[in-house]
């Protein structure tokens, strides 16, 4: 299954369903965060603190079930490393900066969702706010626009030296497909108003996110993490 149809997959089937049934709830919010990058430049996929940056973006969510909701958002992210940060990569020298904007379609699985609402001995839906935990993965669609630097590089490895020129060849711009593999929390401030925090790793099938591949580690993937802060109110709620 080539990425086009894994994209259309996972977007279709929960569309399908929520829209098989009566909407519940419509949330709309905003989101600021953190975010790093872990990739030909970085020796480990852990953050380095020297390369953490902003993030910010836009989300609305629905729930599919009491345990299921769908989240789209709308992001940014600056992206950023340096060979200088490591002992190791001072020969090299290479950094990079990029801006990369994300749209993702993610599925949230809240185990104890359920308990939000309860009826009461009249029948009537009743608000239970919650410290909740859930868990989400889906499909996220990139657009990185990568500015690499290679001008520190002094040597004369001819494997550096023809990657470099294929690197630039390649051009700063590109598409990144990417599966988000997310843990969170959720707070109910009030009936309308939810909070949330989480943490996300993006595994992409790019090696391009820093305009930087075959000059440095073609074979291995590039990869993005963000801490989130998100809140969200409650447009519908019955």
């Amino acid at each position: 299954m080539n990425a086009v149809k894994l994209l259309l997959l996972v977007i279709l089937l929960p569309l399908s369903h929520l829209f098989s049934q009566s909407i519940r709830e419509i949330e709309g919010g905003v989101i600021l965060g953190a975010s790093s990058y872990s990739g030909d430049l970085t020796p480990a996929i852990t953050p380095y603190k020297k390369d953490i940056a902003p993030s910010f973006g836009i989300a609305a969510r629905t729930a599919l079930s009491q345990k299921f909701k769908l989240r789209a958002s709308l992001s940014a992210f600056k992206l950023q490393s340096n060979d200088l940060n490591f002992p190791e990569r001072t020969s090299r020298n290479f950094n990079f900066k990029t801006n990369l904007y994300e749209l993702a379609l993610v599925t949230e699985w809240e185990p104890f969702g359920k308990d939000r609402y309860y009826g009461d001995a009249q029948g009537s839906r009743v608000f239970h706010p919650l410290i909740s935990p859930y868990l989400y993965s889906g499909v996220m669609l990139g657009f990185a626009s990568a500015n690499p630097n290679f001008s520190g590089y002094k040597g004369t490895n001819t494997t550096i030296l023809n990657g470099i020129v294929k690197d630039k060849q390649h051009g700063s711009s590109s598409y990144v497909l990417a599966i988000p593999i997310g843990v969170g929390v959720k707070y109910d401030l009030t009936s309308r108003i939810v909070l949330g925090l989480d943490a996300c790793m993006r595994i992409t099938f790019s090696d391009y996110i820093d305009g930087i591949c075959n000059s440095a580690s073609p074979l291995s993937k590039d990869s993005y993490s963000t801490i989130q802060l998100m809140a969200f109110y409650r447009f519908k709620n019955n």
